[in-house]
């Protein structure tokens, strides 16, 4: 059963931060080659408010993530339009998970020091355990129905597909 420490044990960022955790990104990644390693560049903000995956515009746009339509969403700061990328590749080695997403485009706050944040399209398929005392902050897989479906990504695939549907791909 995956399971990742996504806390800051007895360093204060748990406080500052939030829970985070490595994350690879990509057009096409090889999924074989990537659950064979622990490739993580990029560091990802567990973001139980965010209702879907959201990747930095500069990274999107340092990694060649081709703008595909633009959505309105809801922050803090109120309603903003942002980009829609069109399919890459999500790699959480820690979970075992690779699967295509279509990527909104947030404007990062360079102090957050995080590139991602892993919203609830991501979040709804693992159980999560916030510790805030000790620090401790648990993604794990504990239903067995999900261990498949994440694996070779096709409940999260099948939203893709549904999206891509939605914007007449």
């Amino acid at each position: 059963m995956p399971s990742a420490e996504c806390g800051h044990l007895d360093d204060g960022q748990l406080f500052r931060i939030g829970p985070t955790i490595g994350v690879d990104l990509g057009i096409s990644l090889n999924p074989d080659e990537l659950m064979h390693t622990n490739s993580t560049p990029y560091r990802a903000l567990i973001d139980t408010g965010a209702k879907r995956t959201s990747v930095d515009r500069d990274l999107a746009t340092k990694l060649g993530f081709a703008i595909k339509d633009s959505e309105e969403i809801g922050t803090v700061a109120g309603p903003d339009v942002v980009p829609v990328y069109d399919v890459a590749d999500i790699h959480i080695p820690s979970l075992g998970l690779h699967v295509p997403l279509y990527f909104l485009g947030a404007r990062l706050h360079k102090n957050l020091d995080c590139q991602v944040l892993i919203g609830r399209d991501i979040l709804a398929n693992y159980h999560m355990t916030y510790d805030g005392r000790t620090g401790r902050v648990t993604l794990s897989d504990e239903a067995p129905h999900h261990a498949a479906t994440k694996r070779v990504g096709v409940g999260l695939l099948e939203k893709v597909k549904e999206f891509g549907r939605f914007f007449g791909s």
